[in-house]
């Protein structure tokens, strides 16, 4: 089933285009690695796939609807029940821990009662191996550890999709190890992971490969 539909998406700013003609189709409980050097346009795509940017032409469907006139607080209620965001920066509250990190995101959506949003925190950490650091401080946690916490919120409004953004580019081998190995699990349990990178060893984890160049996206 496909989850999100680029077609014929193009994205300029002045005079440049950083996106040409882009064609993409998002299947549900597969990887896809999309990679590039700096600058050649990799998060500007992600932006497009998350809703979070517009194309300058071209249409992006979720679930086969074409979305782009939709209006700000419906992309934004597709983005908060549909996707998850992980970034190479975990953007974690120092000052809340772990599993309050993984609620607010639930508070915010107001689709749970105050139990279950505690039940499915304490579920989603327990499932990225995490319930022995649920009480623990962001800066208690290791790089790893922290980027699961940040995969636990993208997952906490029982997202379909996982957008991530260099989501290992600050961690060592072992901690890109750990992660890489909770997205293969995620897709196994049939969500959709999208991974940005300029890093090759993702690569072996992906079900689809492509790579972006002078604003071209090719399938490798």
């Amino acid at each position: 089933m496909v989850i999100i539909s680029l077609k014929d998406v193009n994205k300029k700013y002045d005079s440049n285009f950083i996106l040409k003609n882009v064609n993409l189709d998002i299947e549900d409980s597969k990887i896809y690695v999309i990679k590039g050097e700096s600058g050649v346009g990799k998060s500007t795509l992600l932006n497009i796939l998350g809703l979070l940017d517009k194309p300058t032409s071209g249409n992006i469907e979720i679930n086969g609807k074409i979305v782009n006139n939709l209006k700000d607080d419906e992309l934004s209620e597709i983005r908060m029940n549909t996707l998850g965001f992980v970034f190479q920066s975990f953007y974690l509250n120092n000052n809340l821990k772990a599993y309050e990190n993984v609620e607010v995101a639930m508070y915010i959506n107001k689709k749970f009662s105050k139990k279950e949003i505690e039940n499915r925190a304490e579920n989603l950490l327990e499932i990225l191996g995490l319930s022995d650091k649920k009480m623990s401080f962001p800066n208690e946690l290791s790089g790893g550890e922290q980027q699961r916490v940040a995969i636990a919120r993208a997952l906490a409004n029982e997202a379909k999709c996982i957008l991530a953004d260099e989501p290992t580019g600050n961690l060592d081998k072992n901690n890109e190890k750990i992660v890489l190995d909770c997205f293969k699990n995620l897709a196994n349990d049939g969500r959709t992971i999208v991974i940005v990178t300029h890093s090759d060893s993702v690569l072996e984890y992906a079900d689809k490969v492509y790579c972006i160049k002078n604003g071209i996206l090719e399938e490798l």
